[in-house]
């Protein structure tokens, strides 16, 4: 039988929970007598019940539940390794290769994507351009064996990002407060998880979703704009809300990868069309120039002039310029133990982070170390259910023998493990 274990965590708190009462007169030595005598054939009553009246759900509680494990969380980068981790899950979502499967035409769906159409058995390298805030997990969970692409296909259901929440979904990698949806709310007065790079008039009166880049531009002034570009690291970002009518503001968003080159004039001025950085972006048309079809410009080059013309403002993560990246924490409540995992029971238990997990993945592998069945989930949320999602074989049709059972919890940060043990098949 497997009985629950309280973890040292839980233990210092139900301890450090505990109430002292104040102190009582000490009573008379015939009175501890009986009080001894009492107290002794109390305590014989209550084993006596105990041994006798095992409650069956508690038993079956007890054999259901995963043993005690120690989760070590994925170690806390610094703020060098955190903007790597944002500019590779940039590139991972922008290299991400796969085959249309049907028609995916979204040429009706917004006034910049009138040539974006998704062509069958194409083949395709990053994210689609949808209106969806998807990471590669979750696409991938749509790809056959083949790389075809089998999920929803609707501009509004289709797995894949834009171009603003593609920087939210790499940014959401290394911060659990980050909550920008988009452009309109992507600028450091919407108090999202933006800030701004160098001293620029950012804290305009406008509501930030109404806020023409432009006005903040002309506030601060040009050259202090170029100084902030230069300022530019890699994982930060340049945006843009441009006025494209009298109702409506067309905004973009592009995550800088590379630092920037800054040249000076004689007089110590930055020279805007000499001085340059790349970026990494999602667009609403294919790059004509790319030999392959994408949808995406990787390390393409701007120069200052071009992004002070276009409106582009610098912006960085909160925790980029605080210097403070928060720990992960990664908790796995609930888990199916040993006796119940060869059974005819679904998997079932909770993991739950303060940061986004990307994947969660339950392995069973067998006496030879192959894997032998397996359960992935992809919540894209802070908490995952166990459950919904079957083995993909039989556990109860397998061979007996000696099994392990490794649970696998993805966070930007890196993996953990959230559980691991070995159960008998009979």
């Amino acid at each position: 039988m497997i009985h629950a274990q309280t973890s040292a965590r839980n233990f210092g708190r139900y301890r450090n929970a505990t109430h002292r009462a104040a102190p009582r007169a000490e009573p008379s030595a015939g009175r501890k007598h009986r009080l001894h005598t009492a107290g002794w054939l109390t305590l014989l009553a209550a084993v006596f019940f105990c041994i006798g009246h095992v409650p069956a759900t508690a038993a079956h509680a007890a054999s259901a539940t995963a043993p005690a494990f120690v989760i070590v969380p994925p170690p806390t980068p610094s703020v060098a390794e955190a903007r790597k981790i944002v500019v590779d899950y940039m590139l991972r979502m922008a290299s991400q290769r796969w085959i249309c499967q049907s028609t995916m035409d979204y040429t009706k769906e917004k006034p910049y994507t009138k040539t974006l159409v998704y062509q069958p058995g194409v083949a395709y390298v990053g994210l689609p351009y949808v209106s969806h805030h998807n990471g590669v997990e979750a696409f991938s969970r749509y790809l056959d064996a083949k790389q075809v692409y089998t999920g929803p296909v609707s501009f509004a259901k289709c797995l894949g990002v834009t171009c603003a929440p593609a920087v939210k979904v790499a940014y959401r990698t290394v911060s659990p407060t980050v909550s920008f949806g988009g452009t309109p709310n992507i600028l450091p007065h919407a108090r999202t998880g933006t800030v701004a790079v160098g001293d620029y008039h950012w804290d305009v009166p406008t509501p930030a979703n109404a806020t023409l880049t432009k006005d903040i531009i002309e506030k601060s002034t040009p050259n202090v704009i170029l100084e902030a570009y230069g300022l530019l690291q890699p994982a930060d970002t340049v945006a843009s809300r441009t006025s494209a009518g009298p109702s409506q503001i067309f905004g973009h968003a592009r995550l800088v990868s590379s630092q920037p080159v800054v040249v000076r004039t004689a007089g110590g001025k930055i020279d805007p069309d000499a001085s340059s950085l790349h970026v990494i972006e999602q667009c609403g048309s294919f790059d004509k120039t790319a030999q392959v079809n994408t949808t995406w410009r990787v390390n393409k080059k701007y120069t200052f002039a071009e992004l002070l013309k276009k409106n582009y403002v610098p912006l960085t993560l909160e925790e980029f310029k605080t210097g403070r990246m928060a720990d992960a924490q990664v908790e796995v409540n609930g888990l199916t133990g040993p006796e119940s995992i060869a059974s005819d029971r679904p998997l079932a238990g909770v993991v739950t982070s303060n940061f986004v997990i990307n994947e969660v993945d339950a392995i069973v592998s067998g006496p030879d170390g192959r894997v032998a069945s397996q359960a992935r989930y992809f919540p894209e949320k802070k908490r995952c259910e166990l459950g919904g999602e079957p083995f993909d074989h039989d556990l109860t049709k397998l061979p007996a023998g000696t099994y392990r059972f490794v649970l696998t919890v993805k966070i930007g940060y890196g993996d953990c493990t959230g559980a691991e043990y070995t159960f008998q098949k009979r």
